[in-house]
């Protein structure tokens, strides 16, 4: 059975790896450097400036996201671009009414520059661009894919190295509480061949609750991160993502920080700091 296993990762690894319409290793080094610094700083550039060759409307998903090539020079890569913009008073999903429904490109950028400012590395490049006359978002798109968690998790794949995973998956679930994502699809987790994670699609984000949707995730974080989130401020947090995000959308994100601060410290005093409060694995 866990002959098996492998050979179907590795049959999606080979297979997503074909399906690539560029140069999938120039792809995947711009991908999986998540970190700030020059590769991020170009990637970002690359978006703005690149020509858009041509476009194929996905079928996954309901905003109509497109699948564009782009090249620039000597330079090409794949990446997303999402239009959707769309706000209702109230909107029934799951049997649920959710009031003042928002399905926006805003937060995919959002997302993006809030994930610059933690350093978390969790978000693909993102920019603000138009296309064809409409505000959008162009995300590089991350391959080669391996498998999505949702197929990992059918299939009851295992990570080589569980220290790097549960710290992806820690990081993972903090900041899907902290931006209040009501569309955590494990479909749009996305696991490399290197198995790094990376999570997309975002447009369902950044509701302006100042509760989390679900406390019981939060069961570790690291140490860099709960840092990080305690130098987020109104002012900081206006500047930067003041162009995608409104005053109230921004308020709720904060109350969310605390309420994040708040549940480690208690669980830590409980617990032990060291159970609740990690550090990074080593490389």
């Amino acid at each position: 059975m866990q002959k098996r296993k492998v050979m179907l990762v590795v049959f999606l690894g080979v297979f997503c790896l074909s399906m690539s319409l560029v140069d999938a290793r120039a792809q995947d080094s711009a991908a999986e450097s998540g970190a700030p610094g020059v590769a991020q700083a170009e990637m970002e550039e690359f978006l703005l400036d690149a020509n858009v060759d041509e476009t194929q409307t996905l079928s996954r998903g309901v905003t109509g996201a497109m699948l564009a090539n782009l090249s620039r020079g000597d330079q090409a890569h794949q990446a997303q671009i999402q239009t959707v913009d769309i706000f209702k008073p109230t909107m029934k999903i799951g049997g649920q009414t959710i009031r003042n429904f928002r399905d926006s490109y805003r937060y995919n950028i959002a997302a993006y520059e809030l994930d610059k400012m933690l350093g978390t590395n969790l978000v693909p490049a993102t920019v603000a661009r138009p296309y064809k006359g409409k505000k959008a978002a162009f995300t590089v798109w991350v391959a080669p894919v391996m498998m999505t968690e949702a197929t990992r998790m059918a299939n009851n794949a295992m990570p080589p190295d569980a220290e790097s995973w549960n710290f992806q998956i820690n990081r993972i679930r903090v900041f899907t509480q902290l931006i209040y994502d009501t569309d955590p699809n494990l479909g749009n987790l996305l696991i490399t061949s290197q198995w790094r994670l990376w999570k997309v699609d975002l447009t369902r984000s950044f509701r302006q609750f100042k509760q989390l949707m679900d406390e019981s995730k939060l069961l570790t974080i690291d140490q860099d991160f709960y840092d990080a989130l305690k130098t987020l401020t109104l002012d900081s947090c206006k500047e930067t993502l003041g162009d995608q995000l409104s005053g109230p959308e921004i308020k709720g994100l904060l109350a969310r920080r605390d309420l994040i601060i708040e549940i480690f410290d208690v669980a830590a005093a409980a617990k032990g700091r060291d159970a609740v409060i990690t550090t990074a694995p080593s490389d």
